[in-house]
């Protein structure tokens, strides 16, 4: 990833416009062909723009190798940590979470995180066999899909590991038409 890429990127997050982002350090016009790899930006203006939106340089710098989004990296983090029922690493990725600037996608992960170090993690361990088997029964055997069983599924997801959601998902699409949840979806909007 560019630093071009990864200021758009940001910008993005943060929802500026490259106006705001510039923040009078630079033009809008040369901000603007940075993002675009046209031109490339001065240390000391970087860091200024970095600094004025409250923006970890560290942190920045040590995305810039990434080839993901850092939203997209920062959940499939906290997803492998969960699978792996890993609180160690789930306080890592605080930490991480931490050097973000300060925002409403920071204010999600974190809210995310917190969900599942506080919630997911210490439930699914608690959760009987048995009560996992019901759940899957419940959801593969009900012939009469309906709002309850799809909403029981969503529910439990995280109770599951990714085979054994992949196998519920993969089922669930093979046993149902798409017409028919199309046409729940839209009976719920209305």
């Amino acid at each position: 990833m560019t630093i071009g890429e990864a200021l758009l990127n940001l910008r993005k997050q943060l929802g500026l416009t490259q106006t705001e982002m510039a923040t009078n350090v630079v033009s809008t016009s040369f901000y603007s062909k940075v993002e675009r790899n046209i031109h490339d930006i001065g240390t000391n203006d970087l860091l200024q723009i970095l600094n004025k939106h409250q923006i970890n340089a560290t942190y920045f710098f040590e995305n810039l190798n990434d080839k993901e989004n850092i939203s997209e990296d920062i959940m499939d983090k906290i997803s492998v940590a969960f699978e792996q029922k890993s609180r160690d690493k789930l306080l890592k990725i605080k930490q991480e979470i931490d050097l973000l600037p300060n925002n409403r996608q920071t204010e999600y992960y974190k809210l995310q995180l917190q969900l599942t170090l506080e919630v997911y993690l210490p439930k699914a361990k608690e959760i009987p066999i048995e009560l996992k088997n019901k759940l899957k029964q419940y959801i593969l055997v009900n012939n009469n899909w309906n709002i309850h069983s799809l909403q029981i599924f969503r529910e439990t997801m995280r109770i599951y590991d990714i085979d054994e959601l992949n196998f519920l998902v993969g089922t669930i699409l093979a046993k149902y038409s798409t017409k028919f949840f199309a046409r729940m979806y839209w009976r719920n909007l209305y």
